[in-house]
């Protein structure tokens, strides 16, 4: 592998303000097979640094495109490079955080598991996402959160953003970029790894809200087909068909198959603000509530999507899942939010 430096088109003054110089790239460490260390010398005033790394001199095209790292460091791993092959990096600096610390997070995670990041403008419309949830109280919120819908790639799309880990997808469910995940309705669904007793940071027994929003519609029919939920009778999951069914902390909600209808193309919200109440949201907007059932213990499984049983499952299309504290007051919020990300892509 040979490693070359382009400090010739490291400066940009929309980066760099006052007509200084940018940093300098500096001679790349640690030149392996597969993986290299970029690095650079420190500039003043610098938050963070933008790399980009290139197999044409000119950055016609890109391996990394501004990959962000915070200062004060001044080196960066870069990794899944191919053997035999010349690279180029050159390096700017930005006096402003252009990504927010949690959802860089989300691209170095990425980064680190040779995943195929989104693309620069979905990057920015992700991280617009994250700083929205922030400023609405949300994000604070969630212990669990998976964007499915994105235009990077199946594996991208199965990062757990709060927890940092991965969802499983078991029997390989349909990926399709800036959609999300469809269920085959007989044998496919995605395990989220996450366990609301083990992992439920926000969710306890009296403040719970879980949702996602559905792409595509199930075109199945049968008992027991949950989208989102720990996949048995009792705790958190939704049911679409009728009769409707939404358990939440082991008290069922029944509700009228007449009373609404779960849609494609809806984001669906669960809360459970106290002991006795239940909300449900659609789009923001209060669906139907219950006041009569008490909760008990949470069950300690794994939320899943598309699986109930061994033997139900489901076909629709999920774009986006998430659990962990009550959301009654911010469920407006969560849906502009969300609403803004999608109809951006």
């Amino acid at each position: 592998m040979y490693i070359s430096i382009a400090n010739s088109v490291g400066s940009s003054s929309s980066f760099v303000s006052g007509g200084l110089d940018a940093p300098v790239a500096t001679a790349a460490t640690g030149v392996g097979q597969t993986s290299f260390t970029a690095n650079w010398n420190a500039y003043t005033g610098a938050v963070v640094y933008l790399l980009d790394v290139s197999e044409s001199s000119d950055f016609s095209t890109f391996v990394y495109e501004n990959q962000q790292v915070n200062a004060p460091s001044t080196s960066y791993v870069v990794i899944g490079l191919d053997p035999n092959t010349t690279y180029y990096y050159r390096v700017r600096a930005s006096t402003e955080a252009l990504t927010d610390a949690d959802y860089q997070a989300v691209l170095d995670y990425a980064t680190t598991q040779g995943y195929t990041l989104p693309s620069a403008g979905q990057q920015t419309l992700q991280n617009q996402l994250l700083v929205d949830l922030k400023d609405g109280g949300i994000w604070a919120k969630l212990d669990t959160f998976a964007v499915f819908a994105t235009d990077g790639d199946s594996d991208f799309a199965l990062i757990d953003w709060k927890r940092l880990t991965d969802y499983t997808a078991i029997n390989s469910p349909t990926f399709t970029a800036d959609e999300g995940f469809q269920g085959n309705g007989t044998s496919s669904y995605i395990d989220s790894n996450y366990n609301p007793v083990v992992n439920g940071v926000n969710l306890n027994l009296d403040s719970t809200s879980f949702g996602y929003y559905q792409a595509i519609a199930r075109t199945t029919s049968g008992v027991g087909e949950n989208i989102w939920g720990i996949g048995t009778s009792t705790g958190l999951w939704v049911r679409p068909i009728s009769p409707t069914r939404i358990y939440v902390n082991n008290s069922t909600l029944f509700l009228s198959a007449t009373s609404f209808v779960f849609n494609a193309n809806q984001l669906v919200s669960v809360n459970r603000p106290n002991n006795t109440t239940i909300n449900v949201y659609g789009d923001g907007v209060l669906l139907n509530t219950d006041s009569t059932r008490t909760s008990s213990s949470i069950g300690s499984f794994n939320m899943r999507v598309f699986r109930n049983t061994t033997t139900s499952y489901n076909n629709s299309t999920i774009s986006m899942v998430y659990a962990g504290g009550d959301l009654t007051a911010e469920s407006a919020d969560f849906y502009n939010a969300w609403n803004t990300y999608l109809t951006s892509l």
